[in-house]
């Protein structure tokens, strides 16, 4: 007897309990319960240490959330190393990515690392062969080295193959143009300003200056950007202390050797003697050496740079 009694007060109390969820779901619902809540919510919100505690604990709540998301994807990743072989693949998002993307396992051929790759990398050499491989930047420069000529038909690329050069009436008519647009004062003044505004020494040229001012007295000026213009050119290095001394920088990808007789003869013609430094002379410690020393004779005897080329040499 007891026993149905028993059950029989289970019954009630789950459909008791059911019945209630149900009241409280619709009451819930209702414009007072509502308006009741916002008003509680108000004066929990007024506290300072109220809204300490709610900020604290949805910042917990999403860092709980991100790591228990990447322990899934981790453990996931772990599980398909475990179970595939070379060739396998799976989609992108599996992996934990944002975009889509067929993903192939593949081996580095180099290091024998594997890892997922785009399916068009498959094979490729992995990250850090890719850096140590000495080819890596060779191409570009192999393919336009010691080329300058350009293309400046519209539509057409910048770029030209090697070899390639103008033909002398497009030359001629590229040169007209620019002479019409230099001869227009408000043009000039804009291209200076922002030439200005936006030259600046770069990381080598802040080598060569600092190394101008230990070896020959702080007395070099860094003078690229625009700030004298003799004969047309603008030096990359002038002697502030009294001597008409101009120092050039040339980088042997960027310039050809004609530049470098070009300039000197421009100068000299304003009384300026000039001494060339070519990026090979500082690519180690030897041909620094010998270029500080070389820099020392042509700056105290005024010596030709030619001159003291020849002396070292011997």
């Amino acid at each position: 007897m007891s026993k149905t009694h028993k059950n029989i007060g289970k019954k009630a109390i789950e459909f008791r309990s059911v019945e209630g969820e149900k009241r409280r779901l619709d009451a819930m619902k209702t414009p007072e319960y509502k308006d009741k809540m916002s008003e509680i919510s108000k004066e929990l919100l007024c506290s300072e240490e109220m809204r300490r505690k709610i900020s604290e604990g949805t910042k917990q709540g999403i860092l709980k959330r991100k790591k228990r998301i990447e322990e899934e994807q981790i453990r996931g990743v772990q599980q398909r190393i475990e179970f595939h072989e070379i060739g396998d693949t799976c989609s992108s998002l599996d992996l934990g990515m944002a975009s889509y993307a067929l993903m192939v396992w593949s081996e580095c051929p180099v290091c024998k690392i594997k890892r997922w790759v785009q399916r068009r990398l498959s094979g490729h050499l992995c990250t850090t062969c890719s850096r140590k491989n000495p080819d890596r930047h060779s191409k570009a420069s192999e393919t336009l080295k010691g080329y300058r000529e350009f293309r400046f038909n519209k539509g057409k690329k910048r770029g030209t193959k090697p070899g390639y050069i103008c033909a002398p009436e497009h030359r001629e008519k590229v040169r007209q143009a620019s002479l019409r647009q230099w001869a227009n004062p408000e043009t000039r003044d804009r291209i200076i300003k922002s030439i200005l505004e936006v030259r600046s020494p770069n990381k080598v040229e802040i080598k060569v200056l600092n190394w101008l001012n230990e070896q020959l007295g702080n007395e070099w000026k860094f003078v690229g950007d625009g700030q004298i213009i003799i004969g047309g050119c603008c030096p990359d290095f002038i002697n502030t202390n009294g001597k008409k001394l101009i120092v050039e920088f040339y980088g042997a990808f960027f310039h050809k050797p004609q530049e470098e007789g070009y300039k000197k003869k421009i100068y000299a013609q304003f009384g300026y003697d000039t001494f060339a430094i070519w990026s090979k002379d500082i690519q180690n410690s030897t041909n620094r050496a010998l270029l500080f020393d070389r820099l020392k004779a042509w700056s105290s005897g005024r010596i030709s740079r030619e001159d003291t080329q020849m002396v070292f040499e011997l």
